[in-house]
């Protein structure tokens, strides 16, 4: 038995501030009750101010029972909560739902304090709690409905489960998903998980039979070890999950020393996440649902191109145009396909990839056979979508039909105008919508979840063990009261570590410039060294291309001049002198700490404008030379790394084998630090490798040294 099995398919259950009015939070679950529960699970109620509700004998107190329910149903006042659970737990009750607010929501501290109590009393008693704040449970196997939504009777079971931390947002949820056709296992809403989280519930899930679907509405991943276990059980057991995630514009986040954390906010990790963990993931309600109502379908292809079919030119045009917007292929056809096509479609009608089939071809019954066979065929095709409207659609119907038994491809219609037969279509296996745009987020949202499905699977690790010793320049720092290193100490870490940096030597006067660049014996960049200045550029303190012994003592000056300047306060050791690293591309490479999963890594283009065109990628740690890879190609900039436009290939497996290096490196070393960048990383062309031209490393300020 799971440790929540009593919480969510109890055996029996009590009501305490049961109510005779069947329209408030203590009569709902007696009107459900009464109207469609389970008669063979016993349904006490305890209100001393009644002897019977609807014909249920009350109870003066928990105490009275003559029974210990398996779960106890708590529609009283937020005071109220502790002493009655407390009670229960004497009667020898091991779980309860708790409907009621004023808990850690309110954010006071009297508030706050009353969830800190009910949050220690569940772990001395050990009892299983939901909420509070929540609106409860539904268990449509059982028929169980501790809950005070109403009607929750009228929904059929099924295989979807529904696990969400809004309220509103599991009723929004239930109903679309009935309306959608498909019933349900479970209607879960976690309220404050003052005991029991969201991961527990994707655990159940993934172990209850009846379910193979679970969406779910989240906020905040409050445990993240045991989600990633729990979402990964799920996959194991070929069971899908598909979230809607809030909170992902992020305003008004704070200037931070570096530009990875700047842009790799909680949004971004927590796409990363679900990403890596194969968890399908939409903006809104309707369209989870049509993800399930897709994933309903059994058609799940392993890649992501898409045939587009019309009656009209525009309207392929128009869909080729959004699918390409979401990142989705629409791959053009090979000249013998296009030549066995155009054998029956029109000249006027295009046949490359959009599909324009003309009023023509769908009068002919032979002909569009031949082309609908056709179009599925082709093994550069995952997924074909028709835009088909009205009586056109009602005259290719059976064809369609007959086709979707032909073939596992995923077949998708669009219909804006009345229809007879989308019944028959939705029968045989055909998706139907009724809104161009919709159908294309919702098509590519659900293709994007069939490849992380078919793909291999990640695991998450989670460091054991004592920590690692830190390193000189880190105890230097802290003995400083430091908490960002300088960038020849940053570069000294990570050379520690084998990562590639450029050589480069310190100097501290004009003279000790001028015979660092004659020692490197070519073009030099003279930077200030302060770990008080992160983004050197943005306060003149970088000057490149030095070629002399003048140039050397000369930049040395200025950049001395410009931080003394512009910085007044800044602590400035002296400068950096470093050989040009030309050729090849540059790179960022950054990782940030994220408060819920740990280190995420962020790949993107590198130098100074980096946050202006945002082309980033993001995984959260560990990073393997697939993921590495993966990232790489997910770039806007990836053409730049394999030679474009004629440029000379650059040295893309050096990068990737960098980006394990780091990911290796924060794994061993990581729990001092809390940000690292490498920016640039100069990627040469190959076979030149890579090394970082500059870099930045920040320390978690309340780290304890090894």
């Amino acid at each position: 038995m799971h440790s929540i099995d009593l919480l969510l398919a109890p055996r029996s259950v009590v009501l305490v501030g049961a109510s005779p009015v069947m329209t408030r939070t203590g009569g709902i679950p007696v009107e459900t009750y009464l109207s469609g529960g389970n008669p063979a699970i016993p349904f006490f109620l305890v209100n001393p101010k009644h002897s019977d509700i609807g014909g249920i004998r009350c109870y003066p107190s928990v105490a009275e029972l003559p029974v210990a329910p398996d779960l106890a149903v708590l529609a009283i006042r937020a005071e109220e909560v502790l002493p009655t659970l407390q009670q229960c737990h004497q009667r020898g009750i091991p779980a309860a739902v708790i409907f009621a607010s004023g808990f850690a929501e309110e954010r006071t501290p009297q508030a706050e304090e009353r969830q800190r109590r009910i949050e220690q009393f569940a772990r001395d008693s050990g009892m299983r709690l939901e909420g509070p704040n929540c609106l409860g449970h539904a268990n449509f196997k059982s028929r169980v409905f501790p809950s005070f939504l109403r009607k929750l009777d009228a929904y059929q079971p099924g295989p979807v489960a529904i696990v969400t931390q809004s309220g509103n947002m599991a009723a929004v949820l239930m109903r679309s998903v009935h309306q959608a056709g498909l019933g349900m296992s479970y209607m879960v809403n976690t309220g404050n998980e003052a005991s029991t989280g969201l991961a527990e519930y994707l655990e159940y899930f993934a172990e209850d039979p009846a379910t193979e679907l679970v969406l779910g509405y989240v906020e905040q991943v409050r445990d993240w070890p045991r989600f990633a276990r729990a979402a990964r059980r799920l996959r194991e057991l070929g069971k899908a999950l598909f979230l809607i995630k809030a909170g992902s514009s992020e305003k008004g986040a704070e200037a931070t020393a570096s530009h990875t954390a700047a842009m790799a906010g909680s949004a971004a990790a927590y796409a990363a996440a679900f990403q890596q963990l194969g968890i399908g993931v939409s903006s809104d309600p309707a369209r989870l649902v049509d993800l399930a109502s897709l994933w309903k379908l059994g058609r799940r292809p392993s890649r992501s191109r898409v045939c587009v079919v019309s009656l009209s030119g525009a309207v392929c045009a128009l869909m080729a145009d959004a699918f390409a917007m979401e990142g989705v292929s629409i791959p053009s056809f090979g000249l013998e396909a296009q030549r066995e096509m155009r054998a029956v479609i029109p000249a006027y009608g295009m046949v490359s990839n959009p599909v324009d089939l003309t009023g023509q071809v769908t009068n002919d019954t032979h002909n569009l056979g031949r082309v609908l066979d056709a179009l599925v065929s082709y093994d550069d095709v995952d997924a074909v979508v028709f835009y088909v409207m009205g009586h056109y659609l009602d005259q290719m119907a059976a064809q369609l039909v007959a086709l979707a038994q032909r073939t596992r491809k995923l077949l998708i219609v669009v219909n804006t105008a009345p229809a007879a037969c989308e019944q028959d279509l939705r029968a045989a296996g055909i998706a139907v919508f009724g809104d161009l745009s919709r159908a294309v987020a919702s098509t590519a949202a659900f293709l994007r979840w069939c490849v992380l499905d078919a793909g291999d699977a990640w695991t998450p690790r989670w460091r054991e063990g004592g920590e690692t010793p830190d390193h000189p320049v880190i105890l230097r720092a802290r003995a400083d009261a430091r908490a960002l290193l300088d960038e020849a100490e940053s570069k000294q870490l990570l050379a520690a570590a084998g990562l590639p940096v450029v050589s480069e030597r310190m100097a501290r006067t004009p003279q000790e410039a001028a015979q660092a660049q004659a020692d490197f014996a070519g073009p030099v960049a003279v930077k200030v060294l302060s770990p008080d200045i992160p983004h050197k550029s943005d306060v003149g303190g970088v000057v490149l291309q030095v070629k002399d012994a003048d140039a050397a003592r000369a930049a040395f000056e200025t950049v001395m001049a410009n931080a003394r300047q512009r910085c007044p306060q800044a602590r400035v050791e002296g400068v950096v002198v470093q050989p040009m690293v030309t050729g090849g591309q540059a790179v960022l490479l950054g990782a940030t700490r994220d408060p819920v999963f740990g280190w995420m890594l962020t790949a993107g283009l590198g130098g100074v404008l980096t946050e202006i065109y945002r082309d980033v990628s993001h995984r959260i740690l560990p990073v393997d030379a697939s993921m590495a890879r993966a990232m790489l190609r997910e770039l806007r900039c990836h053409p730049l790394l394999d030679g474009f436009r004629g440029a000379p290939k650059v040295d893309e497996q050096a990068l990737v084998e960098l980006m394990v290096s780091l990911s290796d490196f924060l794994e061993i070393h990581g729990d001092a630090l809390a940000e690292v960048e490498l920016n640039p990383v100069m990627v040469l062309p190959a076979p030149g490798g890579v090394v970082a031209v500059d870099a930045l490393v920040r320390l978690l300020p309340d780290h304890q040294p090894g």
